[in-house]
Parts: C-alpha cells; sequence; structure tokens
C-alpha cells in the first residue's frame, strides 16, 4: 500500500515539474528550451569559476585562460577583449590573407 501512495506522489510531482516547465518555455519547442536553459546553466558554471579565480573564458576558443592572455580593453566589464591573444592572432592572420 505504501509503494502505491509513493508512485501516485511521484507521478503528481512529475505532472506538476511539466507544467511549470511548458508555463516557463512558453511557445519554444521543449527541447530548445531545455538546451537555451542547459546552455545558461553552463555559462553562470564558468563566470562563477572565472569570477573567483581571476581568469576568463574566451570566446573563440572555449578556453579558460588567465586574464594576461586577453588584450586590455577598458569599455569590456572585466577590462579585457573577448578573444585571446592567440585567437585573435590567428583571426587577423586569416583576414589578411584575404
Amino acid at each position: 500500500m505504501t509503494q502505491d501512495n509513493s508512485d501516485r506522489k511521484q507521478i503528481r510531482f512529475g505532472h506538476e515539474l511539466l507544467d511549470l516547465i511548458n508555463k516557463a518555455r512558453g511557445d519554444t519547442s521543449l527541447s530548445a528550451y531545455v538546451k537555451q536553459a542547459c546552455k545558461s546553466q553552463a555559462i553562470q558554471d564558468l563566470t562563477d569559476h572565472v569570477d573567483n579565480h581571476k581568469e576568463k573564458l574566451c570566446k573563440s576558443c572555449g578556453t579558460i585562460k588567465p586574464l594576461s592572455n586577453f588584450a586590455a580593453d577598458k569599455s569590456k566589464s572585466l577590462g579585457r577583449v573577448s578573444k585571446c591573444k592567440t585567437c585573435k592572432a590567428q583571426y587577423d592572420k586569416e583576414r589578411y590573407v584575404k
């Protein structure tokens, strides 16, 4: 008897959770909503890591590097550009060839 009640509670919780997800996602598909939520959480986790250790995430190669690997830019929030020096040099090299 206890097992049946536990199963019913889990099913009810599952339906309530799905209802909340459906309300939050609006008109977007569930897979797109989940993908965006996971991406947002991953970015938040990386940002927390970066803020605590004086490092920065390169927007080009996706690796976390020390702030010294990024050129200075006073207009940015951390005072550094978004691409590391290596990626910026590669970008400039490819752009110059064209």
